[in-house]
C-alpha cells in the first residue's frame, strides 16, 4: 500500500483481522477442517465480502483454504477447507491465514503458525520475552500463541496493547523475537491493570484505544 489507506481498505483489514482472530478461537482437538473454514466463509458473507469470478472473470474475495499442515512439506495435511470433513488432533502444526482480495481495493491476509494442544483457542509456541505476559493474562481470560517473528531488533522488551473484535491483541517484542498473543474475555482497561505488576517491571507498555 502507497500512501494513506482507503476506510475501504481500513475495513477490509479490520474484517480479515477479525476473521482470524475467530480461527485462533474455535481451533480444537475434533472439529473438522470443514466446520474451521466455514467460519470466515460465513463471516465474509455477514460482512457483504462476496466470493466468485467478477465481471470479468477473475475471482475475487476469499477464495483459498483458511490454513494448512506444516511438517515434512510446507503444505500438508490437515487443510483448513471444506474438502476437509476430518477432525483436528492434538499437536497438529497447521496455519491460519484468511483474506480477502479485490480489484481497486487490494489484497490483505493475515497469517499465524499455531499448533494445537486440544483445547478451543490455545497453541504451544510461546517466546521467553512472552512468556510472563502470557502466564498473567491467562489468569483473567483466554490466551492464543500468535506467530513469532526472528531477528528483531528492538533495543529491549515492550508490550503493545490494542482492540481485537472480541477481544485484544497483545504484542510481545523482545531484543531477538516479535510475538502476537490473542486474548479473549479482557478489556484494555482490565489489561492495563494486570500488565501493571511488578514482573514486567523492565517492560516497556503501550495502550491503544480504539
Amino acid at each position: 500500500l502507497k500512501g494513506k489507506a482507503s476506510p475501504a481498505q481500513r475495513k477490509m483489514v479490520e474484517a480479515v483481522k477479525a476473521a482470524h482472530g475467530r480461527i485462533i478461537k474455535a481451533l480444537r482437538a475434533g472439529v473438522t477442517g470443514a466446520e474451521i473454514h466455514r467460519i470466515p466463509v460465513d463471516y465474509f458473507k455477514s460482512l457483504g465480502y462476496e466470493t466468485g469470478p467478477n465481471k470479468q472473470g477473475v475471482y475475487v474475495g476469499f477464495f483459498h483454504g483458511s490454513g494448512h499442515g506444516l511438517g515434512y512439506d510446507i503444505h500438508e495435511e490437515p487443510y483448513l477447507s471444506l474438502r476437509n470433513p476430518n477432525p483436528l488432533v492434538a499437536g497438529n502444526a497447521i496455519t491460519v491465514e484468511p483474506g480477502l482480495y479485490y480489484p481497486g481495493i487490494g489484497g490483505c491476509r493475515f497469517e499465524d503458525c499455531v499448533v494445537g494442544r486440544g483445547r478451543a483457542g490455545t497453541h504451544t509456541t510461546v517466546t521467553d520475552a512472552a512468556r510472563p505476559v502470557v502466564e498473567l493474562l491467562e489468569k483473567h481470560g483466554r490466551v492464543s500463541r500468535g506467530v513469532i517473528q526472528a531477528r528483531v531488533g528492538a533495543r529491549r522488551h515492550s508490550i503493545k496493547v490494542m482492540p481485537l473484535e472480541g477481544g485484544l491483541r497483545v504484542t510481545v517484542v523482545s531484543k531477538g523475537s516479535r510475538q502476537e498473543l490473542h486474548v479473549y474475555g479482557i478489556t484494555v482497561a482490565q489489561a492495563e491493570q494486570i500488565l501493571a505488576s511488578t514482573e514486567l517491571a523492565g517492560y516497556l507498555i503501550n495502550f491503544a484505544r480504539a
